[in-house]
C-alpha cells in the first residue's frame, strides 16, 4: 500500500478501546494464549488483551495487530511462531484494511459499531 495507517491513536480512545476488548474477549476466554503484538500498534492491544484472559509462554499463538493492509507483518510473526511452536497462530487485527484471501482463515478483526 502507499498509504500508512498508523492506527495506535485508536487505542488512546478508551471507548473505542473497551468496544474492541469486549469484541475479542468472548472468544478468548477459557484458552491459555501466547499473545504477541506487532509493532508498533498492536503491542498496546496485545498487552491490554493479556491482562483480561490467560496469557502464558505455552499457550496457544496469538497474534494482535492495529491495522492489518497486506497482511506482511503479521504473517512474518506468524511464520515465526509456527516453527517455533509448532501451533498455527491466530491473528486478531483491530482494523483490517483488506481482506487478503491468503490470510482469511487465520485473520479476525473487530466489528464494533460506531456511533
Amino acid at each position: 500500500s502507499h498509504w500508512f495507517v498508523d492506527g495506535r491513536e485508536l487505542f488512546e480512545d478508551l471507548a473505542l478501546r473497551n468496544e474492541v476488548l469486549n469484541f475479542f474477549l468472548p472468544t478468548l476466554r477459557g484458552s491459555k494464549w501466547n499473545i504477541v503484538g506487532v509493532p508498533y500498534g498492536g503491542l498496546n492491544w496485545a498487552d491490554a488483551l493479556a491482562g483480561k484472559v490467560e496469557h502464558e509462554p505455552d499457550g496457544w499463538p496469538l497474534i494482535i495487530e492495529d491495522v492489518v493492509t497486506t497482511g506482511a507483518s503479521a504473517e512474518k510473526i506468524k511464520r515465526q511462531l509456527r516453527e517455533a511452536t509448532g501451533k498455527t497462530p491466530l491473528v486478531y487485527a483491530v482494523v483490517l484494511r483488506t481482506l487478503n484471501p491468503i490470510y482469511a482463515p487465520d485473520f479476525y478483526w473487530a466489528r464494533v459499531p460506531l456511533s
